[in-house]
């Protein structure tokens, strides 16, 4: 039995793939991108960084959220920028004000990380500033602090081992 059309798809299909290479809008370049999410619009980063650190200070499980904030030590006047915990943030925020665990202080705490402008904190007291890890806070948690200044999130579950994030694909480092 003979086959027919066999010559016809094999002679135009090389013919079909440079038209559609030559047709406008359809080169490479025309191609719909991946999402920005603020990553290179400068107002829409700072956007997408505060509700990255808004969602990470108002998760109230176990999991372990990273932040990217700016820190300085009041009896240094030493600055620092990095990555942290939204929980040792917040834990920093108990220290350095002495508020308790009763529900009121932890609404206090979360609002007072919520609403302190840029990102950017003031510690005197060394308990609040070794909670965030002050002295490392520039070289701390480097695969988290990418993905954040990227404009994804990073998450630890409650394990602490397996990192999660938004970015679409993203393998951990050491998979």
């Amino acid at each position: 039995m003979r086959q027919t059309g066999g010559w016809l798809r094999r002679s135009t299909l090389p013919l079909a793939a440079l038209l559609l290479l030559a047709a406008p809008g359809c080169s490479p370049a025309d191609q719909p991108e991946e999402p920005d999410h603020g990553r290179t619009k400068p107002g829409l980063a700072e956007d997408r960084a505060r509700q990255i650190f808004a969602e990470a200070v108002s998760d109230n499980s176990t999991n372990t959220w990273f932040i990217e904030l700016v820190v300085t030590d009041r009896r240094s006047g030493v600055t620092r920028s990095g990555c942290t915990t939204a929980n040792g943030l917040l834990g920093a925020i108990h220290r350095e004000r002495g508020l308790g665990y009763d529900e009121q202080s932890l609404r206090a705490v979360q609002d007072i990380a919520l609403t302190t402008p840029g990102r950017r904190f003031a510690f005197t007291n060394p308990d609040a500033l070794a909670n965030i890890g002050f002295a490392e806070l520039e070289t701390q948690y480097p695969e988290e602090c990418a993905l954040i200044r990227s404009g994804w999130t990073a998450m630890r579950g409650d394990a602490g081992y397996q990192l999660f994030t938004d970015k679409p694909g993203y393998r951990p480092v050491g998979w």
